[in-house]
């Protein structure tokens, strides 16, 4: 069961960051952000990354001068014969006529406080079912007698 909403949690994970829009001037150095470019840009940039199709540019503003904005964007590239995957940054210029949307990547305190809020009950609850000693799968049942309180945290099955 708790594997199951532990899966259920992964995707609020990402929900914990929201994209806002800013003009190209409000870009600084270090800002997380996403640029919506033109096709033309599209065109140029794609054989730099790799890809056949890029429309929108995830990355890490580097430089931002005059409009012209320098994103370095994560790739990932096959290493070797062994299909290794590498991960690599490309830095990509754009030109202010190239970019048609750009977003800044912000964090939601409120989402992240609700998952880490949840996580934090989840966790106590296990804890608390776990020091109450009641029969299940890690725990031995009430017919024992000791006086240790064991809290089960690694479970090794093989």
């Amino acid at each position: 069961m708790l594997k199951r909403i532990s899966m259920l949690l992964i995707p609020l994970c990402a929900a914990c960051y929201a994209y806002q829009p800013i003009r190209a001037a409000d870009a600084t150095q270090g800002m997380g952000v996403r640029a919506d470019i033109s096709n033309e840009a599209s065109a140029r940039i794609a054989p730099l990354l790799g890809l056949s199709d890029v429309h929108s540019l995830t990355g890490t503003v580097i430089d931002n001068t005059n409009g012209t904005m320098v994103i370095e964007v994560p790739t990932v590239v096959q290493a070797g014969e062994n299909n290794a995957v590498q991960s690599l940054f490309q830095r990509v210029t754009v030109q202010p006529g190239d970019v048609l949307a750009l977003r800044s990547r912000r964090l939601e305190r409120t989402r992240t406080a609700v998952l880490v809020g949840a996580a934090a009950i989840m966790v106590g609850s296990y804890a608390v079912s776990a020091l109450k000693g009641e029969p299940g799968l890690t725990t031995p049942s009430r017919n024992t007698t000791g006086t240790e309180t064991r809290i089960p945290i690694f479970r090794f099955m093989f």
